[in-house]
């Protein structure tokens, strides 16, 4: 499972034990990043994501659905909506939609305050068990989602439009996405985040995976910038 293999790395951090059998801990020194499966079916109802990254520091939620993209043809390297999608989509703009009230705390101003992403990867030839790295591939915010399929239908082209390297001329990298998602840029905040949070306690026990990674730290948010990590 894709989403399963990025869910235990993390660019630069080391192993740092587990706490219960279900749970593995990372840090990079100052920062612990807490990765474990929350048995959740509703959970991936309501939210239609593979993984969840919550970021303690930052009060913030980042979920990201997975799809794997697949080779045309001509040799391009794509994913192309399709039915199951458009479900995961309607759930996960509703949690976007969210009410999160107006910023009173300056720690909480996001660059991009919405939750949800899609991310299309081109499936490995080999995996390596001792990278740290994520897997490659093209993070999308899911309003920006909304206007690529929307571009791709009012110029004339399928319902179901085609994402991949050659149609999608701007999206985040794996780098990128981890650099924003670090330093609280992007994610929910307020409202949205208390909601999923408590969600995410509610699942506990109930069947399929939605994987969850948490960190935690004490360092102050000028420490956090001074050690962000790149790809």
């Amino acid at each position: 499972m894709l989403s399963g293999y990025d869910a235990y790395r993390f660019p630069g951090w080391q192993l740092a034990g587990a706490t219960r059998l279900d749970w593995t801990n990372f840090s990079d020194g100052h920062h612990q990043l807490r990765v474990g499966n929350v048995n959740a079916t509703r959970l991936e109802r309501v939210l239609g994501v593979d993984l969840i990254y919550r970021h303690i520091d930052n009060d913030t939620f980042v979920l990201v659905q997975y799809k794997k993209m697949t080779r045309d043809a001509a040799g391009n390297w794509g994913y192309r909506a399709d039915r199951q999608l458009d479900i995961e989509l309607e759930r996960m703009r509703r949690v976007d939609a969210a009410d999160t009230g107006p910023v009173t705390d300056p720690a909480t101003w996001r660059l991009y305050a919405k939750g949800c992403f899609l991310k299309l990867v081109r499936p490995p030839t080999s995996f390596d068990p001792t990278s740290d790295r994520l897997l490659s591939g093209i993070y999308l915010p899911i309003q920006y989602l909304d206007d690529l399929l929307q571009d791709s239908a009012n110029r004339g082209e399928a319902r179901s439009g085609r994402l991949g390297y050659d149609t999608v001329d701007r999206y985040l990298t794996a780098g990128l996405f981890v650099d924003l998602v670090r330093q609280g840029w992007i994610g929910t905040r307020g409202l949205t985040t208390r909601a999923i949070e408590a969600l995410v306690q509610s699942a506990i026990g109930e069947q399929h995976s939605v994987v969850v990674a948490e960190e935690t730290g004490e360092q102050s948010g000028s420490e956090r910038r001074r050690g962000h990590v790149r790809i």
